[in-house]
């Protein structure tokens, strides 16, 4: 039983995996809340559930690009969780799981988050029939972002996390 935890962003969310299927799922948006937010919505989804959390047998968290303190709080709980009943933990950077939600099409990905005001990190992702493959990570102004030839303007570039599709060269 995999439990994830996403804090990276303003969309929080939570899911538990029993190596066939999603068995709960629960995603939330909040306003810098995370940390009081998190530990009952893992609980409330446990319970809906029927799961406990001596079930774990993994604790998946997002390690970034991010907010610094939703990091911190998922982190932490994540690592709580691990140590208290003796599981490993494993972090997962959080562009690839924002690439990891689209289907594999053969071509480039770039994802995109907020990082700090006025800056922007984003990733481009070769996607194929065996997987993602991160390319290149960088960190830019949000008012101009641009990957080969496809470009974003404004201040609302990378307000939120951003998907586009990018012909691959190769």
């Amino acid at each position: 039983m995999l439990l994830a935890l996403d804090t990276s962003t303003r969309t929080v969310g939570v899911a538990l995996y029993d190596g066939i299927s999603v068995l709960g799922e629960m995603i939330w948006s909040s306003r810098d809340y995370h940390t009081v937010e998190l530990a009952p919505k893992v609980a409330e989804m446990l319970s809906k559930c029927g799961v406990k959390t001596s079930d774990l047998e993994i604790v998946a968290v997002a390690i970034g690009p991010g907010s610094f303190t939703g990091l911190r709080i998922g982190l932490s709980l994540a690592k709580g969780m691990a140590l208290v009943h003796h599981k490993p933990i494993v972090g997962i950077p959080t562009l690839d799981i924002l690439a990891a939600a689209q289907p594999l099409m053969g071509d480039s990905l770039v994802a995109v988050l907020r990082a700090s005001p006025g800056h922007a990190v984003d990733a481009e992702i070769r996607t194929s029939a065996v997987g993602a493959q991160p390319i290149t990570l960088r960190l830019s102004g949000e008012n101009q972002l641009s990957w080969k030839g496809v470009h974003l303007n404004g201040s609302a570039a990378a307000k939120v996390p951003v998907l586009v599709r990018v012909k691959s060269s190769a």
